[in-house]
């Protein structure tokens, strides 16, 4: 049976609400980027969100480790999971799409789907996150008042947690803070890869006064691009090497950028602005 003319998600919410996507045997990647073969432009749509892969079995959705998830039917999934007729795929809070299809292809005891590899956050995150938000505010504070705040950290009146001294698996972290009145874009790109050519690891989208990071990040030379979607602010890339147990604090206000490197004291102001610290520097 041809799949082709039989299968399709219908959007009935978001920017692309009453559109009809079809589908046919392949993979499908979803997201926010203009490189996927489904394209959806809404906010809480990671640039690489999830993937719809269709063979002779059956249909499948993966999530790709998006910031605000996968559902399916009301249920977040966090692995391949098969799809039926008439199930409601959810993108955040906001995307909703029906899979429309009247080829039954999978075995009635379906077999477990190839196994995709997906970069998936850290499981120590949420407690990296909890454990990191006083600190990451008051990097912050230290950031906007300049001089006095860099005295009280000298002084050792404030100074870094280390938050990831139970993970022992290899990979650093970095947590952001955006507390500007913008929502804030991040895109990490690795630099060092097989073939050679830089390609986007992770990717996050923080709103307003929201509290986000990038975990399980491989050990290697990246670069972090920071935008916002007002214009006024200043964002730019960091060109980072990130060694195992390293962990990043990032906090964005309306002046700029701090970022610091946890268990390093740095020696001037200088130090923690995005766009002069030697932290951003190959």
């Amino acid at each position: 049976m041809d799949t082709a003319s039989t299968s399709s998600l219908q959007v009935q919410s978001g920017s692309r609400s009453g559109t009809r996507i079809p589908l046919h045997i392949g993979t499908f990647s979803i997201g926010g980027d203009a490189t996927n073969q489904i394209v959806i432009p809404d906010e809480e749509v990671s640039r690489k969100h999830a993937n719809i892969t269709i063979d002779i079995r059956g249909t499948w959705i993966t999530d790709l480790g998006s910031t605000f998830g996968t559902f399916v039917n009301g249920q977040q999934i966090f692995e391949s999971l098969w799809l039926k007729p008439n199930d409601v795929i959810q993108l955040g809070r906001v995307v909703k799409m029906v899979f429309q299809s009247s080829f039954i292809g999978s075995p009635a005891i379906a077999p477990t789907p190839p196994p995709v590899k997906v970069k998936k956050q850290s499981r120590f995150r949420n407690c990296v996150l909890t454990c990191g938000v006083i600190l990451l505010i008051l990097f912050c504070g230290l950031f906007v008042v300049g001089g006095a705040g860099y005295y009280f950290y000298t002084t050792g009146q404030l100074s870094p947690r280390t938050v990831l001294n139970s993970v022992g698996m290899g990979t650093g972290e970095i947590n952001i803070a955006n507390i500007s009145d913008s929502t804030l874009y991040s895109d990490l790109i690795q630099l060092t890869t097989d073939s050679g050519e830089p390609e986007s690891y992770l990717d996050l989208s923080l709103r307003p006064f929201e509290v986000g990071g990038l975990g399980s990040i491989s050990p290697g030379a990246y670069e972090l691009q920071i935008s916002f979607s007002n214009e006024g602010l200043t964002g730019g890339g960091c060109w980072l090497e990130i060694k195992s147990g390293d962990v990043f604090q990032l906090v964005a206000v309306p002046e700029g950028i701090a970022i610091i490197k946890e268990g390093e004291n740095p020696t001037n102001p200088d130090e923690i602005d995005y766009l002069s610290t030697s932290l951003c520097k190959p």
